[in-house]
């Protein structure tokens, strides 16, 4: 019973410690904007490989412990005018998503030079 106070702050400080090493994963391994291949390094992926992009970002929104405890937290929240372009990214379900439109939906190829 002595040790309480030191147990209570070492799970604390592990807790903590969790928390950062979970972001620094986030945002390393998942986040799409980060490129660990040294070929993808200077091109642009969002032009050359946009389904990889949008799986990679759908990866990065619906892996986040974050963005799921604030949607929890945002569930009491009064709006006086409804947010269309905000949203609820978890309410919506996967056929009502917006696909992207990518430039070989328009019909040019960013890849041919």
């Amino acid at each position: 019973m002595d040790h309480l106070p030191v147990y209570v702050a070492i799970g604390m400080i592990m807790l903590s410690v969790g928390f950062g090493i979970h972001t620094i994963m986030q945002q390393t391994a998942r986040a799409p904007n980060v490129s660990v291949k040294k070929s993808r390094r200077g091109t642009i992926p969002e032009v050359e490989e946009p389904e990889t992009v949008t799986r990679d970002s759908e990866r990065f929104l619906s892996k986040s412990w974050f963005r799921q405890l604030a949607h929890v937290q945002d569930f009491d929240r009064e709006e006086v005018m409804p947010d269309p372009i905000r949203g609820d990214a978890y309410a919506a379900s996967d056929k009502g998503k917006a696909r992207a439109v990518t430039l070989k939906d328009v019909g040019v190829d960013p890849k041919v030079q």
